[in-house]
């Protein structure tokens, strides 16, 4: 219950209007929708090259992910189903004004979305999962409007609070009949409700942790670049799973699991500066998209609308 809910939190935190649609769409386009491509096409292209050296069918079609729930990359699923929760979120902005019935609209797209959605019957580039995530997306973006991320007189309590979160989320966990939501495939199990509202209290407490414990060393540097990391650990992973399975024998599940995971962060932490300094427009560090001029051509029609109604008074 925290795993993603988290990540979708943050993503509402950080949410920001550009100056209007096509700006803030062009912008979540410059920052989730190009990296996807690239980082998909460099995992399409890798994996096509491996089932060919080892003489198996590519049984999946570069655009599954348009047509089905299937991703060579499967990681790469969070930057489109985070692309819509954030054009789903900004319309939804514009058209209602009162947050609580902005919170109880987004809570029913959410879970009409799951009981509508799933394996065989879903909406194409996992627009159904941006619309389950958006309750979390809305979470994020009301914790801004407080004073929970700032430091402030009540962080004396932070512990017991924490406590207290946690054992709130694993009541509901076993209220829930371990509830579950799959948010890439939109599977779900238990009682959705349950959820939905022990992964807000988990996701709180985990904040607070996090405020507690400040700043952690490497964290910081991992967090800014993450898209980067997402986008291509799997593809490192894949590929080294290969090549133990092909040169090292013997060894048992954990160790392996161990030296698979040390080597996939290890390389994927060393591409940060190597891809952030060759592709920057390509892996969210720089706009390839100019949205710069869609904001200024808005601010000179406002102005213009301002200049106008003065010189009518």
């Amino acid at each position: 219950m925290l795993r993603m809910p988290f990540y979708f939190t943050l993503s509402g935190i950080f949410f920001k209007d550009y100056g209007g649609f096509i700006p803030t769409v062009l912008k979540k386009v410059n920052r989730l929708i190009i990296p996807f491509l690239f980082f998909y096409s460099i995992g399409y292209i890798l994996y096509a090259v491996g089932r060919f050296i080892l003489g198996v069918e590519i049984d999946v079609p570069f655009y599954s992910f348009i047509t089905s729930k299937t991703l060579v990359n499967i990681a790469l699923w969070f930057l489109l189903a985070l692309f819509w929760a954030n054009v789903w979120f900004f319309i939804l902005t514009k058209l209602i004004h009162n947050t609580p019935i902005l919170v109880i609209i987004t809570l029913a797209l959410g879970i009409t979305a799951l009981c509508l959605f799933d394996n065989e019957f879903f909406l194409p580039l996992y627009m159904d999962s941006g619309l389950a995530a958006l309750p979390f997306f809305m979470f994020g973006y009301l914790l801004k409007r407080t004073t929970i991320l700032y430091p402030n007189r009540f962080d004396q309590y932070n512990i017991p609070v924490i406590i207290l979160l946690l054992a709130i989320s694993f009541g509901l966990f076993i209220l829930g009949n371990k509830p579950y939501i799959g948010f890439g495939t939109m599977f779900r199990q238990g009682n959705v409700l349950c959820f939905y509202i022990g992964a807000i209290t988990i996701v709180t407490a985990v904040i607070l942790l996090c405020k507690t414990l400040d700043a952690v060393p490497g964290i910081r540097y991992i967090g800014r670049y993450s898209i980067i990391i997402l986008g291509i650990h799997v593809t490192v992973c894949s590929w080294t799973s290969i090549l133990l399975n092909h040169f090292v024998s013997g060894l048992n599940s954990i160790t392996t699991d161990i030296i698979l995971f040390t080597i996939t962060m290890a390389v994927s932490v060393s591409l940060i500066p190597v891809l952030k300094a060759i592709v920057p427009k390509l892996t969210a560090q720089q706009d390839l998209i100019n949205t710069d001029r869609f904001i200024r051509n808005k601010s000179m029609r406002s102005l213009a609308e301002v200049t106008s109604a003065d010189s009518s008074d």
